[in-house]
């Protein structure tokens, strides 16, 4: 190898050997666009370190651009960091030091009698001498002062209580500097917390003392006035700055050193994040591999897994619950894997999902048939009951009796869905719901009379011979809803008057043919008057039956049914819908559009267009389906018309009426003069779920 190219490969290994260290490969799937801050100092061993912060977490420690990932290792680093970071340097605790003892010095603040505390102690209360720590024995104090000085009226029991006062005082002052000095002393990175807390109480302890010495009645005040004290020491002079200065220096020593209460959490948090976002990166190179294998099973089985999840809300029954728990637990193990990059025995789950979305496919479609098949036929009891709650008499209490009966159980059978249920109790909710749907339509049949027959063939032929008449002036000039709405009704009697010139017109040219062919036997006066008796009879008999026939003809919308109504829908391209909102809200307004739409929802699968008209006060809103480009329909919509004109265009097709009501009303329903539904109903009523009853019972 020539020179340099061995130089060449040396400056290869350096490089790699010393490649800074990125952390991008360490950050989550989440945190691509984390903020990453950075801690960099020097370890004891002169080694350059760094402590990554991802998203304000301590996470990763690397030295010399290489990931520590040993607890013990780690450990030191950080406790390195920490001392150098966060513990308080030697003058911090020297500075603090100085403090207490400023003030301990204080206490022997020098007066022009000597020092404070000494002169009291020694000469004043003679405790030097004869110390005391209870009334007792401060009493034996207190008749020494008073022996020694000779002091004329000397009050030994006064004496005592204040001699003990003080004792206990120069105690409390003596136990609070120990107390600081105890907690200076043990300082140390594993105490510094508790030393500080028990230096700060300290100079709590040291003013409490010093407040209960300053007042002692044994002092000879400098300033100010003392009616009851005897004088016998000098006035103490405690230096209170240092207390106040002292307490300060804690409090900052106290947030300076906090970290170090968290530092065992911080080497355990940075020790198993370094840990997992390892095996993380680790991770990453198998998912290249793993995860579009994962991709495209999911691809394959795509909306399997929430398809499983609602079947589960709906049938419980046993082999499918397995296998949907079955798929939807492998399927959530791989993805936490993935999420994770854990790609031990990736392979094999990958294989018992694949089998397990197989199996769950082969019953998935059929899993929730008998769920389906209850909604249906309870859909249909509905339906019929609606149809059946438009035909009760409310005159006849065994209609009503009956109707409420069918209520009755059509409210016990939807208390029985609970879902999820096994599907053999669906299966019977289908059964109880034909048997409920037959007895309605049973009942439906049933409550037409004999009236409301006899009043059926008028109503075709009422029906017939306007749509008849319709159709020839439509041949003529277009018909509109309003055009037969105001002459349709003049053609029944209209009809009924030809059909009875007719029939009277034979009947006269029957009995003149029968005269003049008899003519002999009606020469006598008895024959003729009979025949022209029997005459004015027929005649008679004509009049009162085309009256009585007009009646019903005329009386035929009364007893119009919701299946004559559909009838005409049916044979019917087109459709209108007519929204009136009335006295009703603008919610209730809404609601009723609402169910215009579903009311065109229904009849779309028929392909009949849907004309809507909706009408609020004196506007309307005209929407109107036109053929657009390419055989696709466009809706023109008009508004701000006139409300009294915004019909005129409205062709000569069923019309459902929909109006607000604040009480619901029975619908009503015609077919000769218009081919009209009337619906009356409150914003509830309007609002039904899963829609209003107007479209419900369309099919």
């Amino acid at each position: 190898m020539g020179m340099k190219a061995l130089l060449a490969f040396i400056l290869l290994c350096s490089a790699l050997g010393f490649a800074e260290f990125s952390v991008t490969p360490y950050l989550y799937s989440a945190e691509k666009s984390a903020a990453v801050d950075t801690v960099s100092f020097q370890a004891s061993s002169g080694a350059s370190a760094r402590l990554y912060k991802i998203n304000g977490e301590d996470s990763l420690l690397v030295v010399d651009d290489k990931l520590v990932s040993d607890k013990a290792v780690i450990s030191s680093i950080i406790s390195e960091y920490y001392m150098a970071a966060f513990y308080p340097s030697n003058d911090d605790l020297s500075e603090l030091k100085g403090f207490a003892d400023s003030f301990n010095k204080s206490r022997n603040y020098m007066t022009r009698y000597g020092p404070a505390e000494k002169m009291c102690w020694e000469g004043g209360t003679f405790l030097a001498y004869k110390p005391c720590d209870t009334y007792q024995t401060c009493v034996q104090t207190a008749q020494l002062v008073c022996t020694i000085t000779g002091a004329e009226g000397c009050l030994m029991d006064v004496l005592a209580t204040y001699i003990l006062d003080y004792s206990q005082g120069v105690d409390k002052l003596n136990n609070a500097y120990t107390k600081f000095y105890s907690g200076y002393n043990n300082a140390g990175p594993a105490k510094i917390s508790g030393s500080l807390i028990i230096m700060d109480e300290a100079f709590d302890a040291m003013k409490v003392a010093a407040d209960a010495v300053s007042k002692s009645k044994l002092r000879f005040p400098e300033t100010g006035s003392c009616m009851d004290c005897i004088g016998v020491c000098p006035e103490a002079h405690f230096d209170y700055n240092s207390i106040t200065q002292g307490k300060a220096k804690v409090s900052a020593l106290k947030s300076k050193t906090a970290p170090f209460a968290l530092m065992e959490q911080t080497v355990e948090r940075i020790y198993i994040s370094t840990d997992e976002r390892t095996k993380y990166r680790l991770g990453e190179e198998k998912a290249a591999i793993f995860a579009p294998k994962y991709e495209s099973l999911k691809t394959r089985f795509g909306g399997l897994k929430a398809q499983a999840v609602e079947a589960k809300s709906l049938v419980s029954d046993s082999n499918f619950v397995l296998s949907a728990d079955s798929f939807i637990s492998k399927s959530d193990t791989l993805e936490q894997k993935i999420e994770r990059r854990e790609f031990d025995g990736f392979d094999a789950l990958l294989s018992g999902y694949e089998s397990s979305a197989r199996a769950l496919s082969a019953v998935i479609n059929n899993s929730t048939a008998s769920y389906r098949k209850a909604m249906e036929a309870q859909d249909s009891a509905v339906d019929q009951l609606i149809q059946a709650q438009w035909g009760v008499n409310r005159l006849s209490k065994a209609s009503i009796d009956t109707y409420n009966s069918l209520v009755e159980r059509k409210n016990k059978l939807d208390a029985n869905i609970k879902p999820p249920m096994p599907s053999p109790q669906y299966d019977s909710l289908v059964s109880d719901y034909a048997k409920l749907s037959t007895d309605a339509k049973a009942y439906v049949s049933a409550s037409a009379s004999l009236e409301g027959s006899v009043f059926g063939i008028g109503n075709a032929i009422g029906r017939t011979s306007v749509d008849g008449a319709m159709t020839m002036a439509s041949s003529m000039a277009p018909i509109s809803f309003k055009t037969r709405q105001s002459y349709a009704k003049y053609v029944p009697p209209l009809v009924l008057a030809a059909i009875d010139m007719a029939v009277l017109a034979i009947g006269l040219l029957l009995f003149v043919g029968i005269f003049y062919y008899f003519h002999g036997f009606f020469k006598s006066r008895l024959a003729i008057s009979g025949w022209v008796l029997s005459l004015l009879g027929f005649m008679f008999l004509l009049l009162i039956g085309s009256v009585g026939f007009y009646s019903i003809v005329l009386s035929t919308e009364k007893f119009s049914t919701f299946t004559d109504f559909v009838g005409t829908v049916k044979s019917s391209g087109s459709v209108a819908v007519i929204v009136e909102q009335g006295s009703g809200s603008s919610s209730a307004f809404e609601a009723m559009k609402a169910c215009a739409g579903q009311i065109e929802s229904q009849l779309a699968p028929s392909g009949k267009k849907v004309l809507k008209y909706h009408i609020t006060g004196t506007k309307c809103t005209s929407i109107i389906p036109k053929l657009g480009a390419n055989n696709t329909t466009v809706y023109e919509t008009k508004a701000d018309l006139a409300a009294e004109n915004c019909l005129d265009s409205l062709p000569d097709i069923p019309v459902f009426d929909l109006q607000y009501s604040a009480a619901s009303q029975a619908p009503t329903f015609t077919t000769v003069v218009t081919k009209q539904a009337i619906f009356k109903g409150s914003e509830e009523y309007y609002s039904k779920k899963p829609m209003c009853d107007p479209a419900n019972v369309l099919e």
